[in-house]
């Protein structure tokens, strides 16, 4: 929300001043052509439309609490089934063994859209490996990650990035996206020196 008033503030402001000066140059008292009356109304209606665009940016990137695992799961079930590749940083999937995220996750796997970084594998991330998808186990590394998070359009530009964590007030899930939040760029590297390690 910060963001936004910071941002809306400086649109305003902005504009404020290029109206006083104008104001300065030309006084209310002093006759003005017909097209200063049209820029002025441009000019507002412009100043209007970046403050609300801003607004729909924060209202869609906002943290969001969801309380039951029903909104969480359509939640999930709407992430993952758009287009591009999904990648999945999870512990051990739990969330995923239902339909019909279970039957979105098996279509991303067998279109080879689907990477899946665990501890262990286990009867879904085998199904799911032998459908396509690539499976990464962190099992030895020796220390098991609290990030918990899904990135979609993996490896597209505006890739986004879901994260998830427990609150007392629910369950809160952020996102952010390629290029406007340093966490995608976190996500992003810890799938790919994941996938990299399981190379070798």
């Amino acid at each position: 929300m910060l963001k936004f008033l910071t941002v809306a503030t400086v649109h305003a402001a902005s504009y404020a001043s290029i109206l006083g000066l104008y104001f300065t140059l030309v006084p209310l008292d002093h006759q003005r052509p017909n097209w200063h009356w049209i820029l002025l109304g441009a000019s507002i209606l412009a100043t209007v439309v970046l403050i609300l665009n801003e607004f729909l940016e924060y209202r869609r990137f906002a943290p969001k609490t969801y309380k039951s695992q029903g909104k969480i799961d359509s939640f999930m079930c709407k992430w993952v089934s758009g287009g591009g590749r999904v990648a999945i940083f999870s512990r051990d999937m739990s969330w995923a063994r239902v339909d019909p995220i279970r039957a979105i996750l098996r279509k991303k796997a067998e279109q080879n859209e689907l990477i899946v970084c665990l501890e262990h594998p286990n009867e879904l991330t085998i199904e799911l490996e032998a459908l396509g998808a690539e499976i990464v186990t962190y099992q030895n590394l020796n220390h098991i990650p609290r990030s918990r998070f899904t990135i979609v359009d993996y490896g597209r530009e505006g890739a986004r990035v879901a994260v998830g964590v427990h609150e007392n007030s629910g369950h809160v899930i952020q996102e952010f996206r390629s290029g406007h939040h340093p966490f995608y760029a976190v996500a992003e590297d810890l799938v790919k020196f994941l996938t990299a390690r399981q190379g070798e």
